[in-house]
């Protein structure tokens, strides 16, 4: 279980730019295990990255440059994923910030191409597998994509599985409701007024009155929809037969983010699983 996380005080930014200071002054290099312990409760992680990502000062954040693009990858040329060497030739980025651009943007091993519907199948699997551990589904999944790529996907995935579902919900409900309201009008269709005169009843009462059409019989409604009359959920009918969330899964009904191939059965992939890959207890890393 990971460390719950605490602000830095004004006590330990002291201690730390301190001990940075004085060794930088020295010109040695930053031991930060040994940094360390002058900060009880904190790792020679928690030490470098609060020096270089806050205390420390000449570093850049946010959008990357080409420049900076390119003094990083010619680093890594040098240093393989050494990121304090890389970050010193860098200059304007901290270490993380050199590891997390190259691991998550540069690095030419990284697929960037569309999702498939393949690929959607073993992502789903390895969830059901490894939880949402990103790092360790990295290590694993093929082709290779960043923790983001896949924490994006699977949340994609796991929206439009839920839309679905409420989707087919509403329809299911539409239906039972237009066969209620069939059934009522069958039931009031035979008990009602049937047009025929009571044979006891005087015939000169209805000397004057016209010939008039005969009614409509609307005992057949269930089966044929054109001689019925619109239902309050006729509209819900209408919508599952446009909505998008009855359109098979396809690239461009996904987003910009990446496709899905045409072959793609959420559903199916889904319920062939026995275990549904959207109800694992969350373990993001």
């Amino acid at each position: 279980m990971p460390r719950a996380r605490r602000r830095w005080t004004t006590e330990e930014d002291a201690v730390l730019k301190k001990a940075v200071t004085t060794v930088l002054e020295q010109s040695r290099p930053i031991m930060w295990r040994e940094l360390a312990k002058q900060i009880p409760g904190r790792s020679n992680k928690d030490c470098r990255r609060r020096w270089w990502n806050t205390l420390g000062g000449g570093t850049t954040k946010g959008l990357w440059s080409e420049e900076e693009d390119r003094l990083l990858t010619e680093a890594v040329g040098k240093y393989g994923p050494d990121w304090r060497r890389v970050a010193r030739d860098v200059v304007s980025r901290t270490p993380d910030q050199c590891s997390s651009h190259w691991s998550q943007v540069l690095d030419p091993e990284i697929n960037h191409c569309d999702w498939t519907g393949s690929e959607d199948e073993r992502l789903l699997h390895e969830v059901l597998t490894n939880s949402t551990n990103w790092s360790v589904i990295a290590t694993t999944h093929e082709p290779r994509r960043t923790t983001l790529s896949l924490k994006n996907r699977y949340a994609t995935l796991r929206l439009r599985h839920e839309k679905s579902a409420t989707g087919k919900q509403l329809s299911e409900e539409a239906r039972v409701s237009r066969q209620d309201m069939a059934d009522q009008m069958d039931g009031e269709a035979e008990g009602g007024c049937s047009g025929q005169d009571d044979e006891s009843g005087d015939e000169d009462d209805y000397d004057d009155v016209p010939n008039l059409p005969p009614s409509t019989d609307y005992s057949s409604a269930s089966s044929n929809p054109s001689i019925r009359p619109a239902t309050p959920l006729d509209w819900m009918d209408m919508f599952n037969q446009t909505s998008e969330l009855s359109i098979p899964l396809t690239a461009s009904t996904v987003g910009e983010e990446s496709g899905l191939g045409t072959d793609f059965d959420l559903g199916a992939i889904s319920a062939g699983m026995g275990n549904s890959p959207f109800l694992v207890t969350s373990c993001e890393s």
